[in-house]
């Protein structure tokens, strides 16, 4: 599964299942990040349409060793129940997902 297949499923899921319901504080978190946390969940899940914009950046090694840096843009516009739209713009390709609530 390629990056923008990843990025697509984990916002897929996102879209059909939605945020966590609770978010449980570890000791490593703060209490108030928790809070921040928890209303960002309880905004977007209650959402009727949301869209956000990924600046992407990452790394790969070519077969001579040399590291190389690779960038991408992703746009998600989201519509509940049955609408999300993807479009990857990078530097190794240009993609666009559409779904309209049908498989």
């Amino acid at each position: 599964m390629n990056r923008f297949q990843q990025l697509a499923a984990v916002a897929l899921l996102f879209f059909l299942v939605g945020p966590a319901e609770t978010i449980y504080a570890l000791p490593s978190i703060e209490e108030r990040a928790a809070r921040v946390l928890q209303a960002m969940s309880d905004y977007v899940s209650s959402a009727d349409e949301f869209s956000f914009r990924a600046s992407i950046a990452y790394d790969e090694f070519a077969s001579w060793g040399q590291e190389i840096q690779y960038g991408a843009v992703a746009k998600i516009s989201v519509r509940r129940p049955d609408g999300l739209h993807v479009v990857h713009d990078g530097d190794e390709r240009q993609s666009t997902l559409v779904f309209d609530g049908e498989l």
